[in-house]
């Protein structure tokens, strides 16, 4: 069975900086801090080597770490994303109108 691993990425000083969960880790690690992202823009991490990965906690399915990671993001106060391009899960009100009143519909 394979697992789905959370994880914290820690920067120098020992702070949270990232949440995040994936079957394979150390490559992601990898991936975060030596590799640019598949649209040539560089990651956070990019080049940084004082990131230190420290796994938290191992899952069955990953309906369980993407809820394992979310509530980690919460206590870090780090921004929980949608799995769709990075976009908050949910606008407020005030984000709504501010949308629709930059919005013409096309007549």
């Amino acid at each position: 069975m394979r697992l789905k691993h959370v994880y914290l990425l820690r920067d120098g000083n020992g702070n949270v900086v990232d949440v995040g969960e994936s079957y394979n880790p150390e490559s992601r690690l990898y991936a975060k801090t030596k590799m640019a992202s598949q649209s040539n823009r560089k990651t956070n991490f990019y080049g940084r080597t004082d990131i230190t990965q420290e796994i938290v906690s191992s899952w069955p399915t990953e309906k369980e770490a993407r809820a394992e990671e979310e509530r980690l993001k919460r206590y870090y106060g780090l921004i929980v994303t949608e799995r769709n391009g990075g976009l908050p899960r949910k606008l407020t009100m005030e984000q709504v109108k501010e949308i629709r009143s930059k919005y013409t519909p096309y007549k």
